[in-house]
């Protein structure tokens, strides 16, 4: 949702809900193969956090929202 905020609402929703299905699937696959749960949870959060600095910088350069 942060590319949202810079470029057109309309294009990007149907971007996302094929990215996010396409993320949700992967990330599924990748926390049965994993030997070490850790791991990936570390790995979550830091995906997670990622895409909140995305949405904190995207809010913080535009003055609109």
């Amino acid at each position: 949702m942060a590319m949202a905020l810079w470029w057109d609402l309309g294009n990007m929703v149907m971007t996302l809900r094929f990215g996010g299905f396409v993320l949700w699937a992967v990330l599924m696959i990748l926390a049965f193969l994993a030997k070490n749960g850790w791991k990936v949870w570390g790995l979550y959060l830091l995906i997670s956090l990622f895409f909140y600095l995305l949405i904190f910088l995207g809010k913080t350069t535009d003055t609109f929202l």
